[in-house]
């Protein structure tokens, strides 16, 4: 049964929106609705409650865009 693996893996967590953070990377950032739905819908994410105060760093990366390049004063012609 998977419940030991669980265990382990989460054995040096100390809160619950630790656990929340903690699958939530595990599952490719996957936003909090979804992981909400996913305990519902499969075994094995043990039950914690789905709390998020802030942003999580690598989700906020990710949205950034990077800057046009600028516009230049010189033009090929082939």
């Amino acid at each position: 049964m998977m419940v030991f693996e669980v265990a382990g893996a989460l054995a040096c967590m100390t809160s619950e929106r630790d656990f929340c953070e903690l699958w939530h990377r595990r599952l490719g950032h996957l936003h909090h609705g979804a992981l909400r739905l996913a305990q519902k819908l499969t075994t094995g994410i043990p039950d914690f409650s789905i709390e998020h105060d802030d942003v999580c760093r690598g989700c906020a990366l990710g949205k950034y865009t990077k800057a046009p390049f600028p516009n230049s004063k010189t033009s090929t012609t082939c």
